[in-house]
């Protein structure tokens, strides 16, 4: 156990990164708080106020920069606080310019087709040549007909 010269809690030794020139072979400060020393500070003004938020049960939405309750943000398990970075409004509208984006349209321009081919399930070729298609993503569908 040692004690961490700049928080001055107790801490096992393995909390410490080690250190061949200092005495005892670890650094005199915890690793929470080397890493805290080491970081920008606009990094520490960013985490401190979302701690802050956080506390209070509110978040900032990564969009449109206002503040909410955690209950007007989609839930995402993998985030610290639970809840994706954009207030539902903003994902809404961020959807939708998505679906607007000219690739969207011809990704689904191209389902559609493949789609249309397969219609016909007794053409046995069809099936094949879409599926070997679809592995490949060739972005014109006129190789899909029979006979090509």
């Amino acid at each position: 156990m040692r004690v961490c010269k700049k928080c001055g809690v107790e801490k096992p030794l393995s909390e410490f990164h080690e250190s061949k020139v200092n005495k005892g072979g670890h650094k005199p400060i915890c690793r929470d708080c080397y890493n805290w020393n080491h970081r920008s500070d606009e990094s520490k003004k960013r985490e401190l106020e979302w701690l802050d938020l956080f506390n209070k049960g509110l978040k900032k939405c990564a969009c449109c920069g206002e503040v909410y309750e955690l209950g007007k943000f989609p839930i995402r398990g993998e985030s610290r606080d639970g809840h994706k970075s954009y207030c539902y409004e903003c994902q809404r509208i961020k959807a939708l310019n998505d679906s607007r984006k000219p690739e969207t349209k011809k990704k689904k321009r191209r389902e559609n087709l493949l789609l249309s081919f397969l219609c016909d399930f007794s053409n046995t070729e069809v099936i094949v040549k879409s599926t070997k298609y679809l592995k490949r993503g060739i972005k014109t569908p006129q190789n899909l007909r029979c006979g090509s």
